[in-house]
């Protein structure tokens, strides 16, 4: 498909005999590539098919691909990959990641886990520290930068953090800039922002440290204290909020489980960061009444249980449970003593006194109380009530004492709902058991994570964030969580891949413009190359407002706000019925039949019994594949609000921090209505992608760090092919090569083309093209077998524009191609080479001919110089002599007779002996030669032929010898016999 419009051109350049011969060959050889996959009609259908289609090749085959197609090289910036394809990305990363990490910057010009493409680094886990985050690499970047070569920065040092955060922040000079860290629990994010962070604020330290070393410049103690300290504060900020926000996982010890946007805000004269405030989003807090098995609620839980041992075991805490045994993923045990006494210190140095630390670690410590309350059934005295169960008694006091609530007032808010009739006014109606311990658990999460907001905002105020805003330079990290398929996804991974999905979409339009940027660097024409949409799957879960399109989460909303909403199946019915209207494409409602493979993989992947309720599930079309949702609780996880009962009893807490968050919840409430949990993240991640994109100012440009766990047990040095490809589709960078495979993927530099498949180019010009440019000698090969950039009958070639109708384009220093082009190229260049393989052979063989021809007449000629020998010996007449040189005789004359039984064969056998070199071979000359030694003379007989005329020399040579003694012995006896006459004669 690809050569068939040029081989009517080809074939009026070339012989026809070659062309007969490469055509079948060549057609024979696509066919084969384009079964085993190497061929893709389209856009990398070969990456890109569906999940269901059972035809991709597995991760190991994949891998195994990449490293054939590498063939050894290594490519730390994968823009440079001739081919970009999945395989050869993951070969590629694992290539790098079996590097040894260099102990100085500039040895080579890569670091193992680091490796980019377009806008995106790629960071891979190594599980242990390296030289790479040494001051000596950060100075080695922050020299580049100073120098303004850090464009190019990664060609001497290799992609790094450092590196894309270095980018960055000289890029303050023209926008405000963004860093979206993504990766899946466990793939080294929290690292990655610390490390991007900590470079950021030594900046200034930096500077002040440079002018000290020049002696005629001085610096005030006080403003470098001053640095230092501010510097301090914000890391102190940064490290105490993960107490708080992250806990142990199955998949990391320190998993961040919220979002985290921390904004720096710069000097105007980019001399150091003079302020930072941070965002959340989506906190977990169903972690805090609920832990998952096998990992632990947040570290802050189980220091402050560790501090209460005395009283209560923190595995007696009903909150804590099991997680008190759970250790870390090495098997080593958690010392939160010890974490919890450098925490103090550690706020202490973000701006929390004794004093205010002392009554957030009060008021947590009465919420893990709270977990330990429980309640019964009492019908006693005629009533129909709950009740506090009396051992748990002391639990209740404990923890209203620690909140600084009244417990009679708290106890009656816990077993009772408020309802606030126009008719009859405020009834106190009881509630059942599972209602108290619904109001108990919301409780606890509701306040846990309005104190994990006001610890938020007090770090903010403590960090200048309100004088630096007005800042006119801004860089923003933003630390989320990565897309997720879990064994069961539930509400969490619900608002997770959205926020993903979302961040895609963004991702998209920044890989979009760097691919436009190269195309314009290289002067190639872009009319019709528009970037992939995923916003529609946005839409499914937000909704449209003009004209109404009902999402996800507004029907949720919907069902939470509803005296009657539901839950469970009837909430997915209700979605099929209503958002299949609207957004079919990207939204399905499972079958029973559906789910069972699903399920079956689920089971196959996470070691694990996965079972569904078909009734309860749904399934979206996510830029990372389909991934099944479980409608289980939705609706009391929606709710972001207490009942206004519950609301008053916390805002009367003798605890300040606890009076003054409910008291500003209390005026919120009175002025706006509440907002379910969804709506709330729908504001947020709307107004966080606003700033990310900043379209009306364009005055924001992002970049992407894509963390990678390339194991499951985190151990330094193993890379698993399969869960490194499951983080590539789900990160986006499958997607980001789906946009390139829509333009022209494949792209090699024009002396390099040249030098790979200079073997393509016709026979008459390889002479006359050495010294032409590499550019020309491209373009014609590329004619030559491809034909024009694009087809005369398309509407691109009609109107000479566009590039993606183009099978290749030339541009500066490239050339672009579609996919495909490159290796049916690569085919070619192997039936080329195995047509010149057979030639040499061929060759080979009729040389191995002409020698055998060669050695017979040697011989031949050996043996007439023999028999002339044993003429002048006069030993011609011997019987032995005349028996061995009739032998060889008779073999000679038979093998000259065999090869001059057909004249025309002959005369070819002569022509061949009388060409010195062999290069003047006429085909027939060629190919009788070549089957001498196979059919008419094999070398067996040539070395037995020789064997006799061997035989006969010896032969000849002992006669002659025994014939010399003989001589010599009856000289002697005539000699004796001479003496004895003359002596008697004598006598």
């Amino acid at each position: 498909a690809i050569f068939a419009p040029a081989l009517a051109g080809r074939a009026a350049s070339i012989a026809a005999r070659p062309l007969q011969f490469f055509l079948p060959l060549l057609l024979l050889r696509l066919a084969a590539a384009e079964v085993a996959g190497l061929l893709v009609r389209g856009p990398s259908k070969e990456l890109f098919a569906s999940m269901a289609s059972g035809k991709q090749m597995t991760p190991a085959e994949m891998l195994e691909t990449g490293r054939q197609a590498l063939n050894g090289k290594i490519y730390p910036n994968m823009d440079e990959l001739p081919e970009m394809t999945l395989s050869n990305v993951l070969a590629n990363v694992d290539a790098l990641y079996k590097q040894e990490q260099e102990k100085q910057p500039g040895k080579k010009n890569v670091s193992p886990i680091y490796s980019q493409v377009g806008p995106v680094l790629i960071a891979l886990n190594p599980f242990k520290r390296l030289a790479c985050y040494d001051a000596e690499w950060r100075d080695a970047y922050r020299n580049e930068g100073n120098a303004g070569r850090i464009k190019t920065a990664w060609q001497r040092l290799g992609p790094h953090c450092y590196c894309t955060i270095e980018e960055v922040y000289q890029g303050l000079k023209s926008k405000n800039q963004s860093v979206v860290i993504c990766g899946e629990s466990g793939a080294g994010k929290t690292v990655t922002n610390k490390f991007m962070l900590d470079y950021l604020l030594d900046i200034g330290c930096a500077k002040e440290r440079a002018m000290t070393s020049t002696p005629s410049m001085t610096m005030s103690k006080v403003v470098s204290t001053r640095l230092e300290s501010q510097k301090d504060q914000l890391e102190a900020a940064s490290e105490a909020l993960e107490a708080f926000g992250n806990a142990k996982t199955m998949r990391n010890d320190n998993s961040s489980r919220f979002g985290k946007y921390s904004k720096l805000f710069f000097e105007k004269d980019l001399s150091g960061v003079c302020g930072l405030k941070m965002e959340h989003y989506l906190l977990e807090r169903s972690r805090l009444v609920h832990v998952p098995d096998g990992e632990r609620n947040y570290h802050i839980i189980h220091m402050l249980a560790e501090e209460e041992k005395n009283i209560m075991k923190p595995e007696e805490f009903k909150y804590i449970d099991a997680a008190a045994k759970v250790t870390m993923i090495d098997k080593k045990p958690f010392r939160d003593d010890n974490d919890f006494r450098e925490l103090k210190k550690t706020m202490a140095k973000a701006g929390f006194n004794d004093e205010y630390q002392g009554e957030l670690y009060n008021i947590i410590k009465g919420l893990m109380y709270m977990g330990n309350v429980s309640f019964f059934h009492n019908e006693s005295q005629g009533g129909d009530f709950t009740s506090l169960d009396p051992a748990s008694g002391d639990a209740f006091a404990k923890s209203c004492d620690y909140l600084g609530v009244d417990q009679d007032k708290m106890l009656h808010a816990l077993t009772h709902n408020v309802i606030d009739s126009k008719t009859d006014g405020i009834i106190h109606s009881p509630v059942k058991e599972k209602g108290a311990v619904a109001n108990r658990d919301a409780v606890a999460k509701t306040v846990y994570s309005k104190l994990f907001d006001r610890i938020v905002a007090v770090m903010n105020d403590k960090m200048g964030s309100q004088k630096a805003i007005h800042s006119s330079h801004r860089v923003g990290l933003l630390d989320i969580f990565g897309f997720e398929d879990m064994p069961i996804n539930s509400f969490e991974q619900l608002f997770i891949n959205l926020t993903n999905e979302w961040i895609q979409n963004l991702f998209n339009k920044c890989m979009f413009n760097k691919e436009i940027e190269t195309y314009e660097r290289e002067g190639i024409p872009l009319d019709d190359f528009e970037p992939p949409d995923n916003f529609a799957c946005v839409k499914l879960f937000i909704g449209e407002v003009q004209p109404r399109k009902p999402g996800i989460i507004t029907l949720m909303t919907d069902a939470v706000k509803s005296p009657t909403g539901k839950d469970g199946a009837a909430l997915v019915s209700i979605m099929g019925q209503e958002l299949k209207k609207y957004w079919s494409e990207y939204f399905h409602v499972c079958t029973q039949r559906e789910l069972m493979p699903i399920c079956a993989a689920k089971t196959k992947k996470w070691k694990v019994d996965v079972k569904l309720n078909y009734d309860e599930c749904f399934m979206v079309k996510h830029y990372a594949g389909n991934v099944v949702y479980t409608v289980q609780h939705f609706i009391p996880k929606s709710k972001d609000f207490l009942a206004p009962h519950l609301g008053e009893v916390l805002e009367g807490s003798k605890r300040k921090v606890m009076h003054d968050i409910f008291e500003k919840e209390a005026e919120a409430h009175k002025t706006k209505a509440h907002q379910t949990i969804g709506e709330g993240f729908k504001t947020q991640l709307s107004g966080l992608m606003m700033e990310l994109e900043d379209v009306e100012n364009n005055n924001n440009e992002c970049c992407f760090v894509r963390c990678i766990k390339p194991n499951p047990s985190m151990t330094p040095g193993i890379f698993d092919e399969s869960l490194v490809k499951d983080q590539l589709e789900c990160g986006g960078v499958v997607a980001a090569l789906k946009m390139r495979s829509d333009g022209l993927p494949d792209r090699m530099d024009f002396r390099e083309f040249v030098n790979e498949f200079w073997c393509l180019e016709p026979k008459d010009k390889k002479d006359r093209d050495r010294i032409m440019e590499p550019i020309s000698r491209c373009r014609d090969l590329m004619k030559s077998y491809v034909g024009e950039e694009v087809p005369a009958d398309s509407a691109a070639g009609k109107q000479d524009k566009g590039s993606m109708a183009a099978r290749y384009r030339m541009g500066q220093t490239k050339v672009f191609m579609k996919s495909g082009i490159l290796p049916a190229l690569r085919v070619a260049v192997q039936v080329v080479q195995a047509r010149c393989a057979r030639r040499v052979q061929r060759r080979w063989r009729a040389k191995q001919g002409l020698n055998l021809i060669v050695r017979v007449g040697q011989v031949q000629q050996q043996l007439e110089n023999h028999i002339g020998i044993a003429t002048q010996k006069g030993v011609a007449e011997q019987d032995q002599v005349i028996q061995a040189i009739r032998e060889a005789q008779k073999s000679v004359e038979q093998a000259f007779n065999k090869l001059q039984e057909d004249p025309t064969k002959w005369s070819h056998i002569e022509e061949g002996r009388n060409v010195a070199t062999g290069s003047g071979f006429k085909r027939e000359v060629e190919k009788t030669c070549a089957e001498i030694p196979a059919a008419t003379l094999p070398e067996s007989e040539v070395e037995r032929i020789e064997s006799l005329v061997r035989t006969a020399g010896r032969t000849i040579t002992t006669v002659v010898a025994n014939w010399s003694i003989a001589e010599a012995h009856i000289s002697e006896l005539i000699t004796e016999k001479k003496n004895e006459v003359n002596a008697q004669l004598t006598r």
